[in-house]
């Protein structure tokens, strides 16, 4: 028995695909399907004319481009130091971050109170992933920062992961990256591309159309010697470098600011700056919202100053003690003390003394 289909609508009820989700927290990865992935449905149909004698096929595609779920960076605390007056603090901060895909963030690195300095400045650089600074410091200000994030699909070698093609966006080789805690450097990056139809959009098609298929995205990793200084063992996890399908592999970068200042006085001075983050990328700092982040840091600069005091005595008359004054004949021996005292916090650099030979005497050697 045959069975045909007469010329009317045809409907047909589908399975509708779910993205993979997560419950959200703040600072943790949002999502478990990397942004910018491709999910490509075709559809086929299959059919034979009325008499049976010749088959047709058509194919149809739709596409869904998953969306990036922003989340705020994960910036790291210092421990606040104490310099001497006219020294630079230089405090290092790792800034990782949690959306799953590139994004780019605000980051604002701020002067705050001051307290008994003068020449106060506040700067910063960028470093590279052996921790040395890229360029000259800069001054205090918002800056971007553009990471790069995406979600394990495969792990296909002790130091080589699998992406969804077209996630690794921004991440090239040199960067440092982040998995389960973990930072390495990236060595090589493959960026893939998603899967694609040419019978695409709401066009009624009658032919087979042309599938590419998928190029997935691949990172090939070393240790970090300036971080974690783990060799990656993802198939084996015979160190702590384990990585799993669906983990976050977020992109790092490490800042240095720079604080400097003079005391004023023999008292010691402090300087306040702050690191601020958020993800809304405007050129603006959003404190209440936005994955806004924050961390700051107290610099104290130890005061420095010398104290001197010159006293004499009559080695002659036999004097013992020195004293602020004292009397002596023609062609007695005078014997002075100087003393130069520290009476602040810090260290004083370069000192040195002048004493000249009094009027009416002659040095004795």
């Amino acid at each position: 028995m045959s069975t045909q289909f007469h010329r009317s609508p045809l409907s047909l009820a589908l399975a509708v695909a779910t993205l993979a989700g997560g419950a959200l927290f703040a600072h943790q990865a949002a999502a478990n399907t990397a942004a910018d992935t491709t999910i490509l449905n075709v559809v086929h149909v299959y059919y034979q004319d009325a008499g049976l004698s010749t088959s047709f096929e058509a194919t149809a595609s739709a596409s869904v481009t998953v969306n990036l779920v922003e989340s705020g960076l994960t910036v790291t605390t210092a421990i606040d130091q104490t310099v001497g007056s006219g020294a630079t603090a230089t405090y290092v901060y790792d800034l990782t971050a949690t959306a799953n895909g590139s994004d780019t963030y605000d980051v604002e690195i701020a002067k705050g109170a001051t307290s008994g300095v003068i020449n106060d400045a506040v700067t910063y650089s960028l470093l590279d992933n052996t921790g040395a600074a890229v360029g000259a410091p800069v001054a205090a200000g918002v800056t971007s920062v553009t990471l790069g994030a995406s979600l394990i699909t495969a792990v296909t070698a002790e130091d080589t992961l699998q992406f969804a093609g077209g996630t690794l966006s921004n991440i090239s080789a040199g960067d440092v990256v982040v998995i389960n805690g973990e930072s390495f450097i990236v060595t090589s990056v493959v960026a893939g591309s998603g899967a694609s139809h040419d019978n695409t959009g709401a066009t009624a098609h009658t032919d087979i159309g042309v599938t590419t298929a998928e190029v997935a995205g691949v990172l090939v990793l070393q240790a970090h010697p300036a971080g974690s200084a783990v060799a990656p063992s993802f198939v084996s996890g015979s160190t702590s470098a384990v990585a799993n399908v669906g983990d976050l592999v977020a992109e790092r970068v490490s800042l240095a600011i720079y604080s400097t200042a003079d005391t004023n006085t023999a008292a010691d001075g402090t300087v306040v700056h702050t690191l601020e983050s958020d993800y809304n990328s405007n050129g603006t700092i959003n404190t209440s919202g936005d994955g806004y982040a924050n961390t700051s840091n107290t610099t104290t600069f130890t005061g420095t100053q010398l104290s001197i005091t010159k006293s004499v005595r009559n080695v002659t008359a036999g004097e013992v003690a020195y004293a602020a004054t004292t009397t002596g004949d023609p062609t007695d021996v005078l014997e002075y003390e100087v003393i130069v005292e520290n009476t602040g916090g810090g260290s004083a650099a370069n000192v040195y003394v002048v004493d000249t030979v009094p009027t009416y005497t002659s040095l004795v050697v």
